[in-house]
């Protein structure tokens, strides 16, 4: 990755305020809304490893199977290899929240050997597992894709094409705003203080930290 250009428009991720708290709203609930991009949005929680303290390019990492209920059985995913070149906005976690990190575009690291690795330390194997969807009532059959019980991964690179400011100021300013109608909401329960909030600003350089 490390061949591939910073761009000039990227803020310090550590500089970027949250689009959402985790604790106070689901991955599903916010993706669901229409986040006005003609890309698509990627998040990859706890599957993300930054490369370098930069923190603008990155890795993924991806079950090299699934185990799929609808059919019973264990397939190839394809959803990552078929966003490979077409540009995206990625989400990634930082502490109990999300932040948006960017307009990214994937590359496949199959030419370099990374397919159908064990799943390196600083990544969550709960993580991998949930993306091979072996976890819950279907955590056996993770026997099924990987019959030595190890789980494989494909890793994926994380190019850093830009970043969309319009987009960014967006969804900062609607989680402010939810965030500001429930401390209104908790300020008239009674027996509970109201949080405070502070402005909207945009994002100043700082040093990097790493990938939730």
């Amino acid at each position: 990755m490390a061949q591939f250009l910073m761009p000039v428009n990227r803020p310090s991720f550590q500089s970027l305020m949250p689009v959402y708290t985790v604790e106070s709203k689901s991955r599903l609930e916010f993706f669901a809304h229409d986040l006005r991009t003609p890309r698509p949005s990627m998040h990859f929680p706890m599957r993300t490893h930054w490369c370098g303290p930069e923190e603008v390019h990155a890795l993924v990492y991806n079950p090299t199977h699934e185990y799929w209920p609808d059919v019973q059985k264990c397939v190839t995913p394809t959803t990552l290899a078929m966003q490979v070149g077409v540009p995206f906005d990625l989400f990634v976690n930082r502490r109990n929240a999300v932040c948006y990190a960017g307009v990214y575009a994937l590359h496949s690291m199959r030419e370099v050997g990374q397919f159908g690795e064990p799943i390196p330390p600083d990544v969550s194997p709960m993580a991998i597992a949930h993306a091979a969807g072996a976890t819950g009532p279907f955590a056996s059959k993770i026997i099924e894709c990987f019959p030595d019980g190890q789980i494989r991964v494909e890793c994926f690179g994380l190019q850093c094409l830009g970043f969309d400011e319009q987009l960014y100021y967006a969804l900062v300013q609607r989680e402010q705003s939810r965030l500001q109608s429930q401390s209104q909401s908790q300020a008239a329960a009674p027996g509970e203080e109201p949080k405070t909030r502070g402005s909207l600003k945009r994002p100043a350089e700082s040093q990097g930290g790493r990938v939730g």
